[in-house]
């Protein structure tokens, strides 16, 4: 894929000019049709109405990124959104992603300083199904030895370049980095970069 060879600040610069673009190509009217709402549990809802296509973006944001790791142990947000891909008992590992790519929609997640968001772009009438997966992966996640001692091998932000690429030294220390990334992410983070595992 373009993106994956094209490295992270590429990927970053994209998204931030396609959001740029959108919102310039929409009128003041429509810019204004952004409605909130909070659930009982706290969560935030926002929901952005766009007619143009009818394609819907499902996201959920987490208030945690980075900087929430603890002192000298970076890498945590980011290991989690990895773990988060791993499935449930309802929705075993891969079936989530399958279950997206079947109805032609594309997923991806990504982790910064402040938060960790997970999305999902499909036809409209597979909003209610995005939103059970998501639930189902937020409640029921299920993380064993078996799910969580090989995400470990994945480099951390320590062992990548500042470019997101993977230093010699990361790629002399991870099992899986021959393999391309399955997440094209970003953590950025200010704190020692020492391995928190």
């Amino acid at each position: 894929m373009f993106f994956q060879s094209s490295g992270r600040p590429f990927y970053i610069l994209f998204v931030i000019a396609s959001v740029v673009l959108s919102a310039c190509s929409q009128s003041a009217d429509e810019l204004q049709n952004i409605k909130t709402d909070r659930l009982p549990n706290g969560l935030e809802i926002v929901v952005i109405t766009d007619t143009r296509a009818p394609v819907i973006t499902h996201m959920i944001w987490y208030k945690a990124g980075a900087m929430d790791d603890p002192e000298g142990k970076s890498g945590i947000a980011h290991y989690f959104e990895h773990l988060m891909f791993k499935g449930t008992h309802d929705h075993p590992n891969g079936e989530f992603s399958k279950m997206v790519a079947d109805r032609g929609g594309q997923e991806n997640a990504f982790t910064s300083t402040d938060y960790t968001a997970y999305f999902q772009k499909v036809a409209k009438q597979h909003l209610p199904l995005m939103m059970t997966l998501e639930a189902d992966r937020m409640e029921n996640l299920v993380l064993t030895d078996d799910v969580v001692t090989p995400e470990r091998d994945v480099p951390s932000p320590s062992s990548t370049t500042p470019t997101g690429l993977p230093s010699s030294a990361g790629r002399a220390k991870s099992k899986r980095s021959t393999r391309k990334p399955q997440l094209p992410s970003t953590t950025v983070s200010t704190r020692p970069t020492t391995r928190w595992w």
